[in-house]
């Protein structure tokens, strides 16, 4: 995988759909965490809302296999609410930059997202920049987007406050 810059962070959501793929979610989690930090990273899927406020993140990374949009029209034919959507509908009216990582055997490898297919209030994730992490090389796949987000100086050097919060006066 080829990145074509770094993405410098203070804060990263992912989610992800339980009945979908989460030991892989989780699995991204922690090598993201180990580059830019686990204060640094929130994870929330379609059922448990976000631990902190999304406006304290920088990117919002969805990650999904092949169920990933069959569970979301289910929940929305049920009438049940959908955590992911949500997060990923305020990212995209924030502004945030959002992160699409599709994880998938080779030869099974979810399809790639068609903005006819989504709900209005999430047709960008269709255009969002996109990532392929591949079963069989799933560390080496992870590691190489994991390494293209690094943390903000300030991450870095662990003048972060409550919940991710950006201190005053730091410039960032």
């Amino acid at each position: 995988m080829n990145f074509d810059r770094t993405i410098r962070v203070t804060s990263v959501v992912i989610t992800y759909r339980r009945d979908d793929i989460p030991v892989e979610a989780h699995r991204f989690r922690d090598a993201l965490a180990h580059q830019v930090g686990r204060e640094a990273v929130a994870m929330t899927d379609d059922e448990t809302g976000l631990p902190r406020p999304l406006d304290t993140a920088d990117i919002v990374i969805a990650v999904i296999g092949q169920r990933w949009l069959g569970a979301m029209r289910g929940r929305e034919s049920r009438g049940e609410r959908d955590e992911v959507r949500s997060v990923i509908a305020s990212a995209l009216r924030r502004g945030l930059t959002l992160i699409l990582v599709r994880v998938g055997r080779p030869d099974a490898m979810p399809a790639v997202l068609k903005i006819e297919d989504m709900p209005g209030d999430i047709r960008g994730l269709a255009i969002a920049r996109s990532y392929t992490v591949s079963t069989d090389r799933f560390d080496a796949d992870t590691m190489a987007l994991a390494g293209a987000i690094r943390p903000a100086p300030a991450v870095a050097m662990g003048h972060m406050g409550h919940m991710g919060q950006r201190m005053p006066g730091n410039s960032m």
